[in-house]
């Protein structure tokens, strides 16, 4: 149990640390930059929220594992939002192409990350808080499992 409600804190940590960029950091700097660390920070409360969901399922093993465990059998026991599966995906796949980006920018109130064949994908604020919301409400469900 112990190790649920660490990784549940670490989660929570990390969902606390986001709302701070974007409530308190961005506003001050409108450095659009903050969207790729609130990205990060996001991540990696989903994967925390994941790991809490196998433990509390009696699962241990890889994250791969648990993420397939948390897309198909989690997922059929409790009733996800399609939307949530779809924040997660683009969570991914945003940090993903940001490790493989040979270049990063700022443009308007945009950060853009390119591909390796200069394929962009863009970061604003109204996707960010998006993407706020939806893991808000996935560490809701998280907290509700562990009380169970």
């Amino acid at each position: 149990m112990g190790d649920i409600f660490s990784y549940l804190t670490q989660g929570q940590r990390s969902l606390k640390n986001a709302k701070q960029i974007l409530a308190v950091s961005y506003p001050l700097t409108s450095d659009p930059k903050l969207f790729a660390s609130v990205v990060d920070r996001l991540y990696n409360c989903w994967i925390n929220g994941i790991h809490v969901l196998c433990l509390h399922e009696g699962l241990t093993k890889d994250l791969n594992a648990e993420i397939g465990f948390f897309r198909e059998d989690f997922s059929q026991k409790v009733p996800l939002p399609r939307q949530w599966m779809r924040t997660f995906d683009a969570i991914v796949a945003t940090r993903n192409a940001r490790a493989e980006s040979p270049v990063e920018f700022r443009r308007k109130q945009t950060f853009v990350i390119c591909s390796p064949a200069f394929r962009a994908r863009r970061l604003d604020l109204s996707r960010v808080q998006q993407y706020l919301q939806d893991t808000e409400r996935f560490v809701k469900l998280v907290e509700e499992k562990v009380r169970q």
